[in-house]
């Protein structure tokens, strides 16, 4: 059986484990903010930003294997991930894109909310 893998994908999900797995390790995040640029945040500075910064690489990490292996999939879920520009985009892959994209972003803000609840 031949397993093809996107090396793209994979690569890009293994780089943000490396950065979330860091991040916890150090107890310090690597983020970019609009006024400081490129910035460390520590873990005892601001916890929201912290957590929501390793959950985020590490959602990444996860969404990036997903896409990593999508030539698996069964055809209707294979079609709601292929975006071409030779045809539309049809209202079920944005609503698809769209869920992903809420999943993501909930999950990291709400562990966020969790975790860096406190002092």
């Amino acid at each position: 059986m031949d397993i093809r893998i996107n090396k793209w994908w994979l690569f890009c999900g293994v780089v943000l484990l490396v950065m979330s797995a860091l991040g916890f390790y150090y107890e310090s995040v690597w983020v970019y903010e609009k006024v400081k640029g490129l910035s460390s945040i520590s873990k005892y500075e601001n916890r929201f930003m912290y957590w929501n910064s390793i959950f985020m690489y590490f959602n990444g990490f996860l969404l990036c294997l997903f896409m990593a292996a999508k030539e698996h999939y069964p055809y209707k879920l294979w079609y709601l991930m292929s975006i071409n520009t030779k045809t539309k985009l049809s209202f079920s892959q944005v609503a698809f894109a769209l869920t992903l994209a809420a999943l993501y972003f909930g999950s990291s803000f709400y562990i966020a909310g969790q975790l860096g609840h406190g002092t």
